[in-house]
């Protein structure tokens, strides 16, 4: 529970990272978890435009690997931040 306490009073990854002497990896890996079960707000990890065009892919697309996502983004969007989306509008769907 420490993470989501860190979280939400207003940590950044990096900071909670930091703080636990994780990597942000591991951090973001927590997240994603936690945006899988609806307990995370991605507006405090992306911006809007990023979950514009994430939202938009997603509802085009079916991919079954992050590695698929990874090739239809940005380049500068690692890994854990796509699994986080994923997880999160998966999530949304499922709703």
């Amino acid at each position: 529970m420490w993470l989501v306490s860190s979280f939400l009073k207003g940590k950044s990854p990096d900071e909670i990272a930091a703080l636990r002497s994780l990597t942000r990896g591991t951090i973001l890996g927590h997240l994603a978890k936690m945006a899988s079960v609806g307990v995370l707000s991605v507006e405090r990890l992306f911006s809007r435009e990023d979950i514009r065009l994430f939202e938009t892919r997603f509802a085009q697309h079916n991919f079954k690997s992050i590695t698929e996502w990874k090739q239809a983004l940005p380049d500068s969007w690692d890994y854990n931040e796509i699994r986080i989306l994923v997880n999160y509008f998966t999530y949304q769907r499922g709703k």
